[in-house]
């Protein structure tokens, strides 16, 4: 979809919120067990969902990264105190300290 011209892609992202933001109203309203996408986004109004949407859609690139490769990462640069953590299972944050 990155190659679609910038108005398509906001009717292709919009037309991907209507579909899947009743899931997210779901989970806001009665807590249905939803995976976490749902419950995340059931934090937010529909303008961010409907803009996540576009993002995910129109991004250049996208590259998912696992904890062993950020922590490959963060001690190849000598940090110390080195905390890896994840939020949800959405993102994982990786932090240190370089001396």
């Amino acid at each position: 979809t990155k190659r679609l011209p910038v108005s398509l892609q906001h009717v292709v992202s919009w037309v991907a919120a209507v579909l899947f933001y009743p899931g997210v109203l779901a989970f806001r309203h009665l807590r249905l067990p939803l995976p976490s996408h749902f419950r995340e986004y059931a934090k937010h109004d529909w303008s961010i969902y409907r803009t996540d949407w576009y993002d995910r859609l129109s991004a250049p690139m996208t590259a998912y990264y696992d904890e062993d490769e950020i922590t490959y990462w963060l001690s190849e640069e000598s940090l110390e105190n080195v905390q890896i953590s994840s939020y949800k299972d959405f993102f994982i944050r990786g932090i240190g300290t370089k001396l």
